[in-house]
């Protein structure tokens, strides 16, 4: 985990194949990468992508400094210092800096021209700049990106800026091109689910089950519909299955115990609760009760 006290977000390192941690989308078809997940403000998580075999650089402002000197860069060192710049450097315009480096490398090097125009975008959005942020992942789409990264971080765009109808378009379109993915099935099943749909929603999840049954999330997603049109038995049954996966979100647990002792389910709710503790630890699911 990488912890930065003057920046708003944190970025988490995840290799390859666990690409977004919450859903686990697809990684590209076409490059081998790393993904780093942006948390920002406790909303849902931007994704960069950077090759896997670009050589990482923690802040090592000396080996940035030579690669910054060199008369002619390579497309490596142009992701070296791009990655540097938007996850790492403290410098007050480093996102400005990583956004020219993105846009050099889309532009000397097509095998990269979906991964680095992506990242691109995502940092025009935190600038402030939403109008360029679309166009540029429009463009991508229409050129048929095959990475998920593309069609998510505009969805989160659109989420942002409440444009839902624009974001329920990019979910269909998901799940087009990614029929495998389980990530637009859920969301949409959110969004179905808000607006007191649960019958529309109940199939979105059933989808997404269907695609991932090994995944929590469904599971969970399932037993939270079913607690909520107060279908207690088949909740009952979601969550157990959800738990049975492993989640790891402690909410999980206590959304669970509070269900079955509000149904005087109490000997099973204390066995959730103590199976929590054993996850995550004493404070930490004390807190979450809090």
């Amino acid at each position: 985990m990488l912890n930065k006290s003057k920046r708003k977000y944190t970025a988490c390192l995840c290799l390859t194949v666990s690409a977004l941690l919450l859903y686990g989308c697809t990684a590209s078809s076409v490059l081998r990468t790393e993904d780093y997940i942006i948390r920002e403000n406790g909303r849902m998580p931007f994704l960069l992508r950077f090759p896997a075999d670009v050589d990482v650089i923690d802040a090592n402002e000396g080996r940035i400094a030579a690669i910054e000197k060199k008369e002619r860069k390579s497309v490596e060192d142009l992701w070296t210092l791009a990655r540097f710049y938007h996850l790492l450097s403290s410098k007050k315009n480093n996102l400005t800096i990583a956004e020219g480096f993105y846009r050099e490398i889309s532009d000397r090097d097509r095998r990269y021209r979906f991964i680095a125009l992506t990242n691109r975008a995502c940092i025009l959005f935190t600038i402030g700049r939403y109008r360029d942020a679309e166009s540029i992942f429009q463009t991508l789409i229409v050129e048929g990106s095959p990475d998920i990264s593309t069609y998510y971080n505009l969805y989160l765009v659109y989420k942002y800026t409440e444009r839902l109808e624009d974001g329920i378009k990019v979910l269909s379109v998901i799940m087009e091109r990614f029929p495998g993915d389980i990530f637009a099935y859920v969301e949409l099943g959110d969004r179905l689910m808000e607006k007191g749909k649960y019958a529309m929603s109940e199939e979105m999840y059933k989808k997404a089950l269907g695609v991932d049954g090994d995944s929590y999330i469904p599971w969970c997603r399932m037993a939270r519909l079913k607690e909520k049109v107060k279908e207690y038995s088949e909740s009952e049954y979601y969550y157990d299955a959800c738990i049975s996966r492993f989640p790891p979100d402690q909410n999980v647990y206590i959304d669970y115990s509070r269900m079955l002792t509000g149904i005087n389910k109490i000997d099973k709710a204390k066995k959730i609760i103590n199976m929590g503790l054993k996850r995550f630890g004493t404070k930490t699911l004390r807190d979450g009760l809090q």
